[in-house]
């Protein structure tokens, strides 16, 4: 038995998307970034602990986990502060078609 599920495209006619097409390549650059400080910190942690035993709060490889978590707050920052004050053009056609869909 088979299972087709349909998703629909939340992207207007165009191409644009939630992220306007200039400023995609620095939210993918801050959101690799984040990701790798997390997994690279995440392993240090782990193998900190192991050889060494309790650390405290400012050890390096916490730090390295928390700049993923300012890093994600950026990016989510700055994204809804664009969607809802901003004035562009292709996040406007957007929303207004992600509500078309809705309908």
């Amino acid at each position: 038995m088979r299972l087709y599920v349909h998703y629909p495209n939340l992207n207007p006619p165009g191409g644009a998307g939630l992220v306007a097409e200039s400023a995609r390549p620095l939210v993918s650059m801050f959101g690799t970034l984040a990701v790798t400080s997390a997994s690279i910190g995440g392993a240090w942690d782990v193998s900190w602990h192991r050889s060494i035993g309790r650390d405290s709060f400012w050890t390096p490889a916490h730090m390295a986990i928390y700049a993923c978590g300012v890093l994600a707050g950026i990016i989510g920052l700055w994204l809804t502060a664009r969607s809802t004050f901003g004035s562009d053009r292709e996040i406007d056609d957007t929303q207004r078609s992600a509500a078309e869909l809705g309908r």
